[in-house]
Parts: C-alpha cells; structure tokens; sequence
C-alpha cells in the first residue's frame, strides 16, 4: 500500500488538480468571510427582546467587535442555554433586556455552509484525478504488477479522505483566523460546534466514498461527476426540508393547550421554560410549570409518520438541514438530546455501504 501511495503522492503534485484545488480553496475564502461579515449580527442589527414581551428591530453599533458578549460583561457560555433551557431570572432578563449578539447564530450558520465548497471540490477532483488514471492504464499496470485491487482501492479511497480532511482543516482554520478577528473566542462554543465540524467531514468522507465506488465499479467519469452533481445539489438544495416540514406541520393542538402553556409563560416568564428534542417523534416541545407545548399526536397515521422519520433520520444532511431551517437557535438542544448523534451514526453507515459495495464489485470486474 505503501508504494501505491507514494506513486499517487507523486502524480498527484506533479499533475495541476491538487494545485487547482488548494487555489480554489483558498478564493472560497473571500466567499466565507463575506458570509459572516454580512450577518445581520456582524452588521450591528438584530431583534430586541423587551422586558414587557415586545418584539423590535435594534441597530447596534457599526463593529461587531464593539458589542461581543464579552464586552457587555455577559458570559458567552450562555449563548447557546438562553434559547434552550431555563436559566437564572436575573441572568436571563439581563440577556433578554439587552441587545444580544447572537454570536453563536452567525457562526453556526457558517459552520453548516462550511462544506459547500469542499464538496464541490472533492465531486470534480475524483472523477479528474482517478479517472485518469483508469483512462491512461495505471489502474491496469498496477494490478497486473501484482497489487491488490483490495490495495489499489482502498489507497484512493485514503488519499481522498485525506484531502477531504486537509480542505476542512483548511476551512475550519479560515474561520478561525475570522472569529478572532471579530473577537469571538472558539473554545466557548466547542462543546457544540465540534459534533457539527465532524458532520461536516463526515459529509466529505461520504461524498468521496460514494465517487470512488462508482468510478471504480463503472470507470466513466461522466458517472462519477453525476454522483458528486446529486450529492452537491443535496447540500444546496434541502430535498429531505419537505419530508420535514410534512412531520411538523402535522403536529397539532388545542386552543387549551395553547392557552394553559402561555398562561403559565405570563405567570412565571420565559426564564421558566424548559425545552427539549423528541428524537422518536422529530418534534421539539417546550414546558412551563407543568404545561406542555408541542407534545401532541400527529394527524398522519403512525405507520407513515414513523416512515417519514425514518426517512429523514436516514439523510447524512438530517442535524445540518433541520437546524438550518426548522431549528435555528437549536443547536445545543439537538446535539444534546441525541440528533447529532445519531446523524453521526448514519454517516458512518454512508460510508461503509458504498465503499463495502464498489470493493465487492471492483474485486470481480474484468478491467477493459
């Protein structure tokens, strides 16, 4: 194995792909930074919570920098717990009656962007790459030298997770060089921002586990691209947000329910709500002294509700999609109450099936 990658390794930095892609990678920069920096919250503008429950537009100062949580004396660790769980009355009104920089929303909507680029990059090098080396006989020559083709496979299906993993290095340390420069301190949002990045990489691993399958068990680029096109166009565009919003909009409740939770809010304050994720129903509800909110049944039968979640729950994209579009301000509750999780899970088995699968294929098939 060795050998074989040394052999890639040298090809690779004499051919321009790797060049193009470390340049491309670097140009999606200008992309990432524009991205924070036309945040609402990076612009200085936000909504305001008043103490009496009013809802109103705030414009903050022109540089984030002037309005970090740390400048307002405020402990950014509490970020993610104010719209997640219940905090102390006096901590939370100081929250609610400020103008919160929801430092945490602009950075965790620029993590779940993060491997746009990647895996564009990732689809078009593989077929590129690998594809000449069936095109030009070195897959033929190294296997009638005496390699495996367990070996042959296997080493590229490394030497791409190992660009997968330098490019989302390369980004993560992009963003990193971006939050200091706005101040922002990393380390406070690690315990969730971390299972978001492996998601991340998961999603890359996956995408080239899919492109080296079907490019080593077909040979044809033109396949490889088509697999890499869907996977990219999965990311761009939320195919499994409508089987989402289908579970959602099920769920309904009665005026009383309605009216006993919010009864219960004005009485004790939103301070007193405890939320929380319901992994078997992929639905989040919300308690206040004994009042629960989004705990009801559904309106479709179980046996298709329950097929839907399982579809949902079986897309690589399912924590990234539903905290991109249903449950924003969610993330510490999703990853605590086991989504994340579970969507780790699945992108393992992405993996392992696709790559079980071309292995299983290349090893039989007769090289053209």
């Amino acid at each position: 194995m060795k050998k074989i990658l040394a052999g890639m390794l040298y090809r690779l930095f004499r051919g321009f792909e790797v060049w193009a892609l470390i340049a491309l990678l670097l140009f999606s920069s200008f992309f990432l930074f524009e991205r924070m920096n036309s945040h609402d919250v990076v612009n200085g503008h936000c909504t305001q919570m008043l103490s009496g429950g009013k809802v109103t537009d705030f414009d903050g100062p022109e540089d984030v920098r002037e309005y970090c949580y740390a400048n307002m004396d405020i402990d950014v660790s509490y970020a993610y717990k104010y719209n997640n769980m219940p905090l102390e009355p006096e901590l939370y009104a100081k929250i609610r009656n400020s103008f919160i920089p929801s430092e945490t929303e602009a950075l965790t909507s620029v993590i779940m962007d993060l491997p746009i680029f990647p895996v564009m990059l990732i689809a078009i090098f593989i077929p590129v790459f690998f594809g000449r080396m069936f095109s030009d006989g070195t897959i033929r020559n190294l296997i009638t030298s005496g390699h495996s083709r367990g070996r042959i496979y296997f080493t590229s299906l490394l030497l791409a997770m190992v660009i997968d993993t330098l490019m989302m290095l390369i980004s993560v340390g992009m963003v990193a060089l971006f939050c200091l420069y706005f101040r922002w301190l990393p380390p406070v949002w690690l315990p969730v921002d971390l299972p978001l990045l492996l998601l991340d990489l998961f999603l890359l691993y996956i995408v080239s586990a899919l492109c080296i399958a079907v490019l080593f068990v077909s040979k044809k680029m033109t396949a490889t691209f088509a697999v890499g096109f869907v996977m990219f166009a999965w990311v761009l565009f939320p195919f499994d947000a409508t089987i989402m919003a289908v579970v959602l909009e099920s769920y309904t409740c009665t005026a009383n329910e309605n009216r006993e939770f919010f009864d219960n809010v004005k009485e004790k304050g939103m301070v007193s709500v405890e939320y929380s994720f319901v992994l078997q129903d992929y639905n989040l509800i919300m308690e206040c002294d004994g009042a629960t909110l989004g705990k009801r049944e559904s309106s479709l039968k179980p046996a298709v509700k329950n097929s839907l979640i399982a579809c949902i729950y079986s897309s690589p994209l399912c924590a990234s999609h539903s905290l991109k579009y249903y449950f924003d301000y969610f993330e510490y509750r999703l990853t605590k109450d086991g989504l994340v999780g579970l969507n780790l899970a699945v992108d393992v088995l992405w993996m392992l099936i696709p790559t079980a699968a071309g292995y299983l294929i290349f090893r039989k098939k007769e090289l053209i």
